[in-house]
């Protein structure tokens, strides 16, 4: 019965930890199936991560931050706010 429930807690402490990177593997292999292989041509990764480079990591930051619970995003929302404002107007 101990091994039973220390092998659950593992499994879900494993899915914890990594179910965004198994997500992120599932939406791959869905693309690459549904456009023929044609995910994987050099040219449309090139295309793809200089259109939606600065998205695709913004987005995934912080999709990780909230899904995971690493860092608690209320206690330092005023930074970010001022800092996502200045780069507003930098640009």
């Amino acid at each position: 019965m101990k091994g039973e429930n220390t092998m659950n807690s593992k499994i879900k402490d494993f899915l914890r930890k990594y179910t965004m990177v198994i997500a992120l593997v599932i939406v791959f292999i869905l693309f690459c199936a549904l456009t023929d292989g044609r995910l994987l041509f050099a040219q449309n990764m090139s295309n793809l991560m200089l259109q939606n480079g600065y998205v695709l990591v913004l987005a995934c930051g912080m999709l990780l931050c909230i899904l995971t619970q690493h860092h608690k995003l209320k206690e330092k929302m005023e930074r970010n706010l001022f800092a996502g404002s200045f780069h507003c107007v930098k640009i």
